[in-house]
């Protein structure tokens, strides 16, 4: 008798809680409302072509902006950049030196992170093959936070380019 009423209950506790086998299967469901996985489409788009039904946008025309190199020397002084980056010390006074198609001094310089390196003195530079280029001054706060930064390279409303990672704050 004990068994049957168990039984009893635990039929009525799994109808309650949904879980008689009505329930679809783990996996279908979801997001789309019926379980059918929806093939990708694709979509051809030109510049500054207008899309319905989907969630893209395509800017007009293609970046003129590239960073592609940066190195950091003493303020004043030549030098050279990589495409690898390089490193700043904590509390030093530098200046940054970037080349890449499109930069010149009338560029907005942006460095990721918290705001403990300020970034001055903006201006054109072209390296010895006639590459474009920028330099601009960095002072970076004794307390600044340790690890790399991506330095962003921003002209106009709709030209930007950044090197990633390129400036390592050090001890």
């Amino acid at each position: 008798m004990r068994l049957l009423a168990l039984g009893a209950l635990s039929a009525i506790l799994m109808t309650a809680c949904g879980g008689d086998d009505s329930s679809p299967p783990p996996g279908n469901g979801g997001g789309n409302n019926g379980g059918t996985i929806q093939a990708p489409v694709t979509l051809a788009v030109a510049d500054g072509q207008a899309i319905s039904g989907t969630n893209i946008t395509v800017p007009t025309g293609t970046s003129t902006l590239n960073a592609e190199m940066l190195g950091v020397l003493p303020v004043g002084s030549g030098g050279s950049a990589q495409n690898t980056g390089d490193r700043i010390q904590r509390g030093a006074t530098g200046q940054v030196l970037m080349f890449g198609r499109g930069l010149s001094g009338s560029v907005t310089v942006t460095i990721s992170g918290p705001s403990d390196i300020q970034v001055s003195n903006v201006v054109t530079r072209t390296a010895s093959d006639g590459t474009q280029g920028v330099s601009f001054d960095v002072v970076v706060d004794p307390s600044a936070a340790l690890g790399a930064r991506t330095v962003f390279l921003q002209s106009g409303t709709t030209q930007l380019t950044s090197f990633t990672g390129g400036l390592e704050v050090i001890p």
